[in-house]
C-alpha cells in the first residue's frame, strides 16, 4: 500500500517529467502518505455534515491513497508545457515547479466537479455514465499506463527513453546497470509471479456444483 501511494508522486515529479527538487520530491511524498492517512480515516469512520443527512465516506474498512487515474494526464500536460515559453524560467530552462503548480491547480479546479457528482442519484449517474463509458475509460487508463510500467521494469523511464545513447539507469539504488538488464527484468518477473501467485492462493475459488 505504501508502494502505491509514493509511486504517483515519484513518476510525475522525477527527472523525465516535471523534474523537481530532491526536497520537494520528498515533501511531496509526505504530504501524499499524511493525507492519505488522514482521509482513510475519514472514509472508515464517517463523517456527517450538520443539519443534512448526508455522510462523507463508506463507514467501510478501505484505505485511501493517490490515484494513478490522474498520471497519464498529469504526465502529457508536462510534457506539452515543456514546449510553452510561459513554463521556461530566466535561464530559458523548463520549470517544472511551475508546471507541476499548473497541473495541481487544474486538478483542483477539476475536482469540484467529482464532488458535485457524488451528490446526483446512482440512477441518473448509470444514465450519463452506462457501462460502455466508463469500462473503455478504465481500460484506457490501464492501457495509458502499460508503457510507463515497462519502462521502469527495464531499469526506468529516462533510460528507456534514451536507450540509443546507451545510459545506465540510476534511482535503484545501488544496482546501476543499462535499461533492460536481466537482473531489472528478473527482478521484475519475479515481482509479478509473487503477485500473481498471492492472488491465487488468496482469491476465493468457485464451489463445484452437485448435479441433482
Amino acid at each position: 500500500m505504501v508502494g502505491g501511494v509514493i509511486t504517483v508522486p515519484l513518476l510525475v515529479a522525477g527527472t523525465f517529467d516535471a523534474n523537481l527538487p530532491a526536497e520537494q520530491i520528498q515533501y511531496l511524498i509526505s504530504a501524499a502518505l499524511i493525507v492519505s492517512g488522514i482521509t482513510s480515516i475519514i472514509q472508515v469512520m464517517q463523517v456527517k455534515i450538520p443539519k443534512t443527512n448526508i455522510v462523507i465516506g463508506t463507514g467501510l474498512v478501505s484505505v485511501m491513497g493517490t490515484s494513478f487515474t490522474f498520471l497519464p494526464v498529469a504526465r502529457d500536460a508536462i510534457s506539452q508545457m515543456k514546449e510553452k515559453s510561459e513554463f521556461l524560467d530566466d535561464n530559458d530552462e523548463f520549470d517544472g515547479v511551475k508546471a507541476y503548480g499548473a497541473v495541481l491547480g487544474t486538478f483542483l479546479v477539476c475536482s469540484w466537479v467529482e464532488i458535485f457528482l457524488a451528490f446526483i442519484k446512482p440512477n441518473a449517474l448509470r444514465k450519463v455514465f452506462p457501462p460502455i463509458v466508463t469500462g473503455v475509460t478504465v481500460f484506457l487508463i490501464g492501457a495509458a499506463l502499460v508503457g510507463t510500467g515497462f519502462k521502469y521494469w527495464g531499469g526506468g523511464a529516462f533510460c528507456a527513453d534514451n536507450y540509443a545513447i546507451d545510459i545506465l539507469c540510476g534511482g535503484n539504488g545501488e544496482v546501476v546497470l543499462p535499461f533492460g538488464s536481466a537482473v531489472y527484468v528478473g527482478l521484475g518477473f519475479s515481482v509479478f509471479a509473487m503477485l500473481v501467485r498471492t492472488f491465487h492462493r488468496v482469491a476465493p475459488r468457485p464451489k463445484a456444483r452437485r448435479r441433482p
